[in-house]
């Protein structure tokens, strides 16, 4: 927002959740009406201006000159020598810019991630749609399945949200591994990934269980290391 005012901002002053500011303003289930009127009367009193407005949400977002798509990318998933994100950004890039699109690229800081800070290409809008790629955090999420532009997830997916997502088949992709593993004459066969952190990995991982279970393999929890 251009005058610096943020929902955590409002969340803060009236001692409730990030979530529970973005369900009210959003006309969200889940918010008392008393509540959702303290809130909203909280928000035009400190100047809150949501990050897009109804009539934005009215232009044609089909493909060509002059449109932009933004892509999000939290800041852990990226690194000084390259990520297997760098590469999946850069080719939805060329694409786009194939079809005359214009790309905005943010990083999201592990500080903005916590404090639910949206990327400047939202609040300034400067994008006709968003790219998340990698999971961000379930109350980051929430404010971002608000946002009146088209959205799409890239290799993540949360059921909590009705957000259109494009990922591959991670549990047969763990299950295929596994058993290829198998089939080499493997009998210990570990796994490597923070587990609960993104839903493909968790498929993944489901996906090694169920294989180690379907040949009666040992499975150790010791052998789950941690990247």
């Amino acid at each position: 927002m251009k005058n610096g005012v943020k929902m955590i901002d409002i969340a803060k002053k009236l001692n409730v959740s990030v979530v529970t500011v973005s369900n009210a303003l959003g006309g969200k289930d889940g918010v008392s009406e008393e509540l959702r009127a303290k809130i909203r009367e909280t928000a035009e009193n400190m100047g809150y201006k949501p990050s897009n407005s109804k009539q934005d949400k009215k232009k044609n977002y089909g493909a060509g000159s002059g449109k932009s798509v933004g892509i999000l990318t939290a800041e852990c998933f990226v690194g000084a020598r390259g990520t297997f994100y760098w590469e999946l950004t850069a080719n939805i890039s060329n694409k786009l810019s194939a079809l005359n699109v214009y790309t905005v690229y943010e990083c999201v800081t592990a500080d903005n991630e916590k404090n639910c800070v949206l990327p400047k290409m939202l609040t300034e809008n400067k994008i006709d749609g968003l790219i998340v790629i990698g999971q961000l955090g379930r109350p980051y999420t929430e404010i971002l399945s608000h946002i009146e532009i088209p959205l799409v997830f890239v290799d993540f997916y949360d059921n909590h949200f009705n957000v259109d997502s494009i990922v591959s088949d991670n549990f047969f992709g763990g299950y295929a591994l596994a058993d290829y593993l198998v089939k080499k004459g493997h009998r210990r066969i570990g796994f490597v990934g923070n587990v609960t952190v993104t839903s493909s990995i968790h498929d993944r991982f489901l996906g090694y269980v169920k294989c180690l279970m379907e040949n009666e393999l040992e499975y150790n929890p010791e052998w789950v290391i941690k990247d």
